[in-house]
């Protein structure tokens, strides 16, 4: 019944037409007619074995209801059966079954056929009116005629059953021969059933097992390969004309998609191949198993039912009135569970032995009974002397004296705790894939996993009728928190609480990853430690369920039903709905994760793109700024209006602008090089004192014109640390300069050096502007300033912090920041290890000097540019070099034929022969001149390239004079 069963249980949809609800039920092959009523009474669906027993067509049944249908029904007595009296009616205006009502019915043709029905309110959550109603019935039209032919048939019927439990044929189709054995295996752990697996590896021969075995169950393989799974599916299902086989579809990945096509097509489940476990497989296989058999099972129990009426198979008792005592017959005394010879000598000894919760509905039988004078019928459990429950019917009619006054009530009992338990079943699995349709409704309509979780654990405990359900989070330790709960009021909550339990981490943990499930009926006397036992006691908890929450093959965490008042038998069925529940919870779980992750991956990217256009806009801002004071005064240069004062003026005004774009320019480089792992250094002893003197020098004027004193403490005869001298002194002289640009007017500035534990420790504090507290963990990421109103007052592309971060870590060390807040000034700490005497004394070598006496130098400098050319010509002539400038390849080449200089200096992009070609033509006429690259392309890239052309040195424009004197001075001394 696995799509009638669905469709029950789906949200109604008024909108759908009623050939539609009637087609869509009618396709579950049953032999139990089945028909969904509204609340108020109108058929909205019914199977294809209700039209055939009724003889009706879907138009026909539209828009009918019990009350005000168009053919004659009637009691066994043959009376009329009035349509308030049907049972579907019954059973939606008292909210309670109505069971085993015998019913005549003529079909068109005039044919009277007997049926058996049974109805079922359905309720919603929390809604104490039912919103609809199934009734199921059964043609006993035969064994209401042949009475002796139905025993026949009853005993072989029962007898078949026997051999079903004991025997199933599984008709396994998988092309995987690993796949088809890994399902055996698993099966045939299953102690409850001698399964007979068959294999087939192709579609052409499943067909063939199919007729031929007739199997009881099939798991089929989604890809075949001569068949789609699908194809295959509707093939099966077109052979079950005569018997129905229920097909579990296996897929390699969870598609919705997939499953939603299988279950139209008729499949009974679907698993994930990936997700199949023994406990999974044995589990989905038995539910759907005990679906096939659930309709077969209730027909069985009614038709011993009916044979122990016909066959006078019950007991009979007498109640007195007067004297209040009661007379049982030998067969009422087993029903009752009574020893033998042991009565039950009045009637509130009788009650004594009803279930506590039913008695009340017992008494009130009796009333009535006395009351109305009326038959009565009612079900209700007797509790054995060994706790053994069972479910009796008892019917009884009020007999009185002849002046009316009531004597006695006599009547019949009936053992009917088979059919009542069938009937328990198939609420169960309606209650079941009601809630499992309700919890996948919820996430079709929202991924909200607090609202999924609290739908779940409520569900759950109204489907168990336990005293409280919960989610368990876990922490990788095995500690955890509560964070769902539904409990009944007269129990202690405890959500929200953060339970720490080793004894429980030790023992359950690795068991609950494996996907172990846990069913204690009692605490004390199950196998659980001691300390366990205690937390369980602390919560009331007298019998528990606990099943795992898996993401994959992680644990997240556990599902766990609580019974508090007494022991308590679970049932595999509780057991199941709770595994298939954790499945779904999971993957909505992973879901809910999945779909975090992508927002928070949105926002850093939103977040990226924001910064990255502040930076552009800052660094267009930047680079355009000093181009405006450049160009005005160059302009009026050009003039030649101005004296001597003001060229002056002008001159210090486009050096200092043209010094901002090459700071702004080399930050850029080194974040590129940075970035991409480029960044060199060249490592020698470096004093770390005059590498903070030099930088100090460097800021004192900036300091001197904001009034800001200076405060410096440098621990004398610290060892040297090893590094990049210039690299170093960048990241000192940042750090000041930023001391000194963001304190104000008056402030004060600290410098210190000392040794702390083997590290030179460099500590820079300023009173200025300070740092926000939640800023700080930013203040070293590229392209982060704590507010664009920090570029337009102090200038800068926010590389500065990231760029020196790097240099330091590049040189072995370590930098944090520190700030009490806005206004309360900021602290800067650099930490750098110490060289050892030894180590140093391997870097010791000869100091370059910049101030390089070049005379007697010969020198060829190439540059197609004719202001950098001449400069670079002016400046060597000056230190007293011969100078020789070129502004072609050519023209070099023929110079160097005719004499070779010691030093040539060249561009590299030149027209017709760049300097990259002029200097492998000097070098393929064996000419071993050293060779200095000068060009403005700068990137590390462009330095590789230009020392594997020939040249023995790469420097950058703008020309820095110091830089051009080292490295001719490093190439002469070599």
């Amino acid at each position: 019944m696995q799509n009638e069963e669905v469709f029950l249980n789906l949200p109604l949809d008024k909108g759908c037409s009623s050939n539609q609800r009637i087609d869509t039920i009618s396709t579950a092959p049953v032999s139990e007619g089945v028909v969904l009523q509204l609340a108020d009474g109108t058929i909205y669906a019914c199977n294809a074995t209700a039209l055939k027993i009724l003889g009706r067509t879907a138009d026909q049944l539209q828009g009918s209801t019990s009350c005000n249908y168009p053919w004659q029904t009637i009691h066994e007595d043959g009376s009329e059966f009035p349509g308030d009296q049907h049972p579907a009616m019954v059973a939606l205006s008292t909210g309670e079954p109505c069971l085993n009502v015998v019913m005549g019915f003529y079909k068109l043709d005039g044919e009277l056929v007997w049926l058996k029905l049974n109805s079922q309110p359905m309720f919603r959550t929390g809604e104490v009116a039912p919103y609809g109603v199934v009734t199921s019935f059964v043609d006993i039209t035969e064994s209401k005629c042949k009475i002796e032919d139905r025993c026949e048939l009853f005993d072989a019927a029962i007898e078949q059953t026997e051999n079903e439990r004991l025997q199933r044929t599984v008709l396994v189709i998988d092309d995987c021969l690993e796949d088809r054995e890994t399902y055996r295996r698993y099966l045939l752990k299953n102690k409850g059933y001698n399964y007979v697996i068959v294999d087939a590896k192709s579609g052409k021969q499943a067909l063939e097992l199919f007729q031929s075995h007739k199997p009881d169950l099939v798991l089929l393989d989604y890809l075949l390969p001569d068949i789609d799974g699908l194809e295959l599916l509707a093939e099966l299902k077109k052979l079950q004309n005569i018997y129905y086989t229920p097909i579990i579809v296996l897929t390699g990945q969870g598609s919705e998609e997939v499953a939603v096509q299988a279950m139209k097509l008729g499949a009974s489940d679907y698993l994930i191949k990936g997700e199949i476990t023994s406990d999974k497989l044995r589990s989905a296989v038995n539910y759907t198993l005990e679906k096939a058999q659930l309709q077969r099972r209730i027909k069985q129990s009614e038709e011993r039912l009916r044979l122990a009426l016909d066959a006078a198979h019950m007991g009979t008792w007498e109640w007195n009135l007067q004297s209040n005592a009661m007379i049982f017959s030998e067969y009422v005394g087993t029903m009752l569970g009574l020893a033998a010879g042991e009565s039950l000598p009045n009637y509130e000894v009788f009650l004594n032995n009803v279930h506590p919760a039913d008695r009340e509905r017992v008494k009130r039988a009796a009333s009535d009974a006395i009351a109305s004078g009326k038959k009565q019928d009612v079900e209700f459990r007797v509790v054995w002397a060994n706790g053994t429950e069972r479910w009796l019917q008892i019917a009884g009619k009020l007999y009185t004296h002849r002046n009316g006054q009531p004597r006695c009530i006599i009547g019949t009992v009936l053992d009917v705790t088979e059919s009542k338990q069938a009937e328990i079943a198939q609420r169960l699995v309606f209650e079941r894939e009601r809630i499992v349709s309700q919890i996948a409704a919820s996430v079709r309509q929202s991924l909200n996993l607090d609202a999924i979780l609290d739908t779940t654990v409520q569900e759950v405990r109204q489907f168990l009728q336990t005293d409280r359900v919960l989610i368990f989070r876990l922490m990788p330790d095995g500690s955890g928190t509560v964070v769902t709960e539904s409990v009944a009021t007269e129990w202690a909550s405890i959500l929200s609480s953060r339970i720490n339990d080793p004894c429980f981490a030790e023992k359950y943990i690795e068991a609950y990853r494996q996907g172990l499930v846990t069913a204690k009926k009692d605490i004390y006397t199950a196998d659980i430690n001691p300390c366990h036992v205690e937390l369980l006691e602390q919560y009331s908890v007298r019998a528990n369920l606990v099943v795992p929450i898996l993401q994959g093959k992680n644990l997240w965490g556990l599902l766990i039903a609580h019974h508090c008042s007494q022991p308590r038998e679970w049932q595999q069925i509780e057991i199941d709905l709770l595994m298939q529940l954790t499945t779904q919870v999971g993957i909505v779980i992973q879901q809910g994760e999945l779909l975090e992750s992508e927002k928070a991956i949105r926002v850093e990217a939103e977040k990226a793109n924001r910064i990255k256009d502040e930076f552009l806009a800052v660094l267009s801002h930047e680079l355009r700024s000093p181009l405006n004071p450049i160009l005005g005064w160059a302009n009026l240069l050009r003039s030649g209006k101005l004296d001597a004062l003001k060229i002056a003026q002008a001159a210090t005004t486009i050096e200092r602008n043209v010094k901002l774009q090459i700071d702004l320019i080399n930050d850029l480089l080194d974040v590129s090089r940075i970035l991409r792992g480029k960044l060199v250094l060249n490592s020698s002893p470096v004093n770390l004192e005059s590498i903070i003197s030099a930088a100090l020098e460097t800021v004192q004027l900036s300091a001197e014109v904001k009034a800001i004193q200076i405060n410096t403490s440098l621990e004398p005869n610290i060892k040297p640390v090893l590094g990049d001298s210039a690299r170093l002194q960048q990241v000192v002289w940042n750090l000041l300069s930023n001391a000194v640009k963001f304190t104000p007017q008056g402030g004060c500035v600290a410098v210190m050096l000392e040794e702390t534990n083997g590290m030179a420790q460099i500590t820079v504090r300023d009173t200025g502007k300070g740092i926000k507290r939640e800023f700080l963990p930013y203040i070293f990421d590229y392209f982060r300033q704590e507010d664009s109103s920090t570029t337009r007052n102090f200038g800068g592309l926010g590389l500065g912090l990231a760029i020196i971060r790097h240099l330091v870590e590049l040189n072995g060390g370590t930098i944090c920041a520190e700030s009490a807040g806005i206004g309360q000034g900021a602290t800067f700490t650099v930490c750098l290890p110490l060289m050892a005497s030894t180590q140093s004394d391997l870097y010791n070598h000869e100091a370059i000097n910049n101030s390089l006496d070049l005379n007697g130098i010969n020198i060829l400098v190439v540059d197609d540019e004719v202001d950098s050319l001449n400069f670079v010509a002016f400046f060597l002539e000056q230190a007293g070099a011969t100078v020789t400038a070129v502004s072609e390849s050519t023209q070099a080449l023929e110079i160097l034929a005719r004499f070779k200089p010691d030093i040539l200096i060249s561009d590299i992009g030149m027209p017709e022969m760049d300097g990259y070609m002029l200097v492998q033509a000097i070098r393929e006429q064996a000419i071993t001149i050293p060779a200095i690259a000068l060009t403005a392309y700068a990137g590390e890239f462009d330095r590789h390239q230009a020392l594997n052309a020939g040249f023995q040195k790469h420097l950058s424009k703008p020309i820095e004079t110091h830089s051009l004197m080292q490295a001719i001075g490093s190439l002469l001394n070599k």
